[in-house]
């Protein structure tokens, strides 16, 4: 038996009702259907970065948004400066539409 994925793809791509995108800036930019796994990990570490407040975030942020939009249209997205509260609020929506599930920050303990 053969796993389709792309018949699989297909089909996840069809059930979409719309296509995800970002406004911001009086600008519409365009995301991928499906969440591209290297986004899903830099979102990952951005969140774990952002929960540390080490000033890790802000390469990782950047690498999402060229990550979804390339880099043409990533630099012009950060050229607006997006402030910390948009740059949270990008994450959770992008959380939100991709299905991500944040992970537990500690293992729960069991009696």
């Amino acid at each position: 038996m053969a796993i389709n994925l792309d018949k699989a793809k297909a089909a996840r791509r069809e059930a979409k009702e719309e296509q995800p995108s970002i406004i911001y800036g009086d600008r519409t930019w365009e995301l991928p259907v499906e969440l591209p796994l290297e986004t899903a990990v830099v979102i990952a570490n951005l969140q774990a970065a952002m929960n540390k407040e080490e000033g890790e975030a802000a390469p990782l942020f950047r690498q999402v948004i060229t990550s979804l939009l390339g880099d043409t249209e990533g630099n012009k997205f950060m050229e607006l400066q997006p402030s910390i509260q948009d740059v949270s609020a990008l994450i959770m929506g992008l959380v939100d539409e991709y299905g991500m599930t944040p992970g537990e920050s500690e293992a729960s303990q069991t009696s």
